[in-house]
């Protein structure tokens, strides 16, 4: 497992613990589930996901959410990076009240269109439970790593990809 670090500790305890219990993760199903912050190089991220499970899919959600995230300055480098998974997933991005300027932020629309350009396919899912059911549909046991990407919680999705797992693939 890679976790979040600092906040969200008591999710990758409860994670964790299904985990052991074997709550459909890898050692009985073959299947790997992270939890990761989002990155600037997500290119790194991905790479490395690769190398340590060759063969497998890298199916990325990806919660635009921090305040660098949040940057047009990040499109052509979000998009590469998360263009080198195998399938990509976004939720609605994370609304804050402050200054930033309209044109200084990153256009999702713009983001989801750069990357299957590039071949992958990408979608916008706003129901975080819309999200996790068709995540959890699409993956494949023993085939697929998902990467769940934020700077936070992620709006529970880690529990909920795992119920549905567990749901769907027994």
């Amino acid at each position: 497992f890679f976790y979040p670090r600092g906040r969200g500790d008591d999710v990758v305890r409860r994670l964790q613990e299904q985990c052991a219990a074997g709550r459909g993760i890898q050692p009985r199903k073959g299947r790997a589930l992270f939890f990761l912050h989002a990155d600037a190089d997500g290119t790194e991220t991905i790479r490395a996901t690769r190398e340590r499970y060759p063969g497998r899919r890298v199916l990325a959600l990806f919660e635009v959410e921090s305040n660098t995230s949040r940057r047009r300055v990040f499109q052509d480098d979000f998009g590469a990076a998360l263009g080198s998974a195998d399938h990509v997933w976004f939720c609605q991005p994370h609304e804050k009240a402050d200054n930033l300027a309209e044109a200084d932020r990153l256009d999702l629309t713009e983001l989801v269109k750069s990357i299957r350009d590039g071949g992958t396919p990408a979608e916008v899912i706003t129901e975080i439970d819309q999200l996790a059911d068709v995540v959890a549909a699409f993956a494949r046991p023993s085939q697929d790593v998902v990467l769940a990407m934020s700077g936070r919680d992620f709006h529970g999705i880690h529990a909920k990809v795992l119920d549905r797992l567990t749901t769907h693939h027994g």
